[in-house]
């Protein structure tokens, strides 16, 4: 049924693109241009570095000195996952998860949690994009407000993964280490050679050479889910003929940073009385993230085992406690 259903749409999408070639080919540009100016800059080089990280264990220092401080043993693995998913934006904390649970360094059940809760859109897509310009037309926030709706954003990622790890939590076993992952998938995402798991570690060298080419591979596959939805919202939105304000949130399900440019040129057609209605619909769908970025945290997780439901799941929670807690904060 699920396989009729895609076949079906994806006729559909490639007959709309037959019937609309003009409409295509500006879409394919705008998804291209959005892909090579804002997103690749700013991922490929924490896609490279935190595969770096990972391969020199660098967290491992800077704990062991602080647990000589607070005489506490700390989880390295998780630390390492949050810092850099938090400050890297996605899909670098659902990729590190990923590699550490095939490492076997954390469980699933951590695995899948940090990946929900650790997989956002960056601080600084954040503060220099969406709260400077997406929000501006339709509210003054103050710096106080900013901030909120910062972490309102983040707890609200925070608390859609517990609260899904917990509808999840009776189905599974949180002491499991069993993996359910294609071992020749690990080796063909790290790129070694075929003996190379059994007789010697990769030099340095030969490490900087394969996180590289990983890196461009994950930024090529998310470069093709960018193009892909924004021609498939653009066939939308000119098919439908919707107002501005649907657009703008349809645009915004389907790929987030496209969608959120068309918040920009419906603030004329809002009412006064949503004023806060429509901040709150932002916050809410930059909380969610879009459908093609879970595409592309697929993408980054392939061959893990990890469940892409289970994170679909929670950034929906997300988003629908970013819309109720900004709500809160901008009436």
């Amino acid at each position: 049924m699920k396989k009729n259903l895609l076949t079906f749409f994806i006729l559909f999408i490639f007959f709309l693109m037959l019937a609309l070639p003009s409409v295509t080919k500006q879409a394919a540009n705008e998804g291209l241009q959005l892909w090579i100016i804002t997103v690749l800059p700013a991922l490929l080089p924490y896609t490279i570095i935190s595969s770096l990280l990972l391969y020199l264990d660098a967290f491992r220092f800077p704990c062991r000195a602080l647990e000589k401080i607070l005489k506490k043993k700390l989880p390295e693995n998780e630390i390492l996952i949050v810092v850099c998913g938090y400050m890297c934006g996605c899909p670098i904390g659902a990729k590190l998860a990923s590699d550490l649970y095939k490492k076997e360094k954390i469980t699933r059940n951590t695995a899948e949690l940090l990946m929900c809760a650790c997989n956002n859109l960056s601080p600084s897509f954040l503060i220099n994009y969406v709260f400077v310009m997406v929000y501006a037309p339709f509210v003054q926030l103050t710096s106080f407000k900013k901030w909120a709706l910062f972490i309102i954003i983040i707890l609200s990622s925070l608390l859609g993964a517990l609260v899904t790890h917990c509808l999840y939590k009776k189905s599974q076993n949180s002491n499991l280490s069993i993996h359910n992952y294609n071992q020749s998938a690990v080796i063909q995402n790290y790129k070694f050679e075929p003996n190379t798991l059994t007789q010697k570690k990769p030099s340095i060298s030969k490490f900087f050479e394969d996180c590289i080419l990983s890196a461009f591979e994950i930024q090529a596959k998310i470069g093709g889910y960018i193009i892909l939805f924004t021609i498939v919202a653009n066939l939308f939105l000119y098919t439908l003929n919707i107002p501005e304000i649907h657009a703008a949130i349809l645009g915004s399900i389907l790929e987030v940073t496209s969608g959120l440019e068309l918040f920009l040129s419906c603030n004329n057609d809002v009412a006064p009385l949503t004023s806060s209605l429509v901040p709150s619909l932002i916050t809410a769908l930059t909380s969610f993230g879009g459908i093609c970025t879970i595409f592309q945290t697929k993408t980054a997780i392939s061959g893990s085992g990890l469940s892409i439901k289970k994170y679909g799941l929670s950034k929906l929670m997300s988003g629908c406690l970013a819309f109720i807690l900004s709500m809160l904060l901008i009436r």
